[in-house]
């Protein structure tokens, strides 16, 4: 369905009754690969939540809005779905990546409005030059034909860890599909003048007393892992978990556990 925010059309899509979770996908890709690894867990509960599956302006379905130059506006845009969606409730948020990056931009903004978080592969710090970043690795398990899709499984190399033909099914089924999808020169503009908050520092600086899982792949060469501890650190309800052999894409190199950890995030919100 879509909903006009600011004069521009944002695709969703609401899944179930009950506990409202916002799901924020990462940059250039689509609700896709927040649905599948989402869905899959809830179908394990009989939990009473609400999955609310976003497409960023300018990527998936959701138009582009020209007056959105930076992630201040593109979060002017989320909060305004928020009011219009969710309206007073309480809520949950599931970020990945530049969706994490939003997500805690919308508790920093939002303070109180959340009940709990959970991230993985999150975007902490918006310039790439300033992460830490492990070596990226894969480990090939399977020979591959990309037949047409030479760049993507280029992409699919350099983010992933497993390589089996599954792993890259659901990587042109989840990502792929998605990114064809984006508005290319939106992307690009956003990317080299606006993909930070101009408020980063003060709030990765603020205390982060939400309840949070975060969850990251030791040879993530993306967006690394180290800084992400920063957010749990000082949490008392936070959890930081590190899984081995998993990538940008953890959840797809390492579906088991990521499907654990997130059906605890359930359990204890319930």
């Amino acid at each position: 369905m879509f909903i006009e925010i600011d004069g521009h059309q944002i695709y969703y899509e609401i899944i179930g009754q009950g506990t409202p979770v916002l799901c924020l996908h990462g940059y250039g890709v689509d609700h896709r690969i927040m649905k599948h690894p989402i869905e899959s867990v809830v179908a394990q509960t009989d939990y009473s939540y609400s999955r609310i599956y976003i497409d960023l302006p300018g990527m998936g379905r959701s138009e582009v809005n020209p007056a959105i130059i930076n992630a201040d506006d593109m979060l002017d845009v989320l909060m305004k779905f928020i009011r219009k969606v969710i309206k007073k409730q309480q809520f949950l948020i599931i970020g990945n990546s530049y969706g994490a990056y939003l997500s805690n931009g919308v508790n920093y903004k939002m303070d109180g409005c959340i009940n709990g978080m959970f991230f993985f592969c999150p975007v902490i710090i918006a310039d790439s030059e300033k992460r830490k970043l492990p070596v990226h690795q894969h480990i090939l398990l399977e020979d591959i034909q990309p037949d047409d899709h030479q760049k993507e499984f280029k992409e699919f190399l350099n983010t992933n860890v497993i390589i089996t033909r599954k792993n890259w099914q659901r990587y042109l089924d989840e990502l792929v599909t998605g990114m064809t999808l984006a508005d290319n020169e939106f992307k690009k503009r956003y990317f080299d003048d606006g993909y930070s908050f101009s408020f980063e520092r003060q709030m990765l600086a603020a205390r982060h007393d939400c309840p949070m899982t975060v969850l990251v792949g030791r040879q993530d060469s993306t967006v690394g892992y180290d800084d992400a501890y920063n957010l749990v650190k000082d949490n008392e309800s936070g959890s930081f978990i590190l899984l081995d052999e998993a990538g940008h894409n953890l959840q797809i190199d390492q579906p088991k556990l990521f499907d654990a950890h997130l059906l605890h995030f359930f359990k204890i919100h319930q």
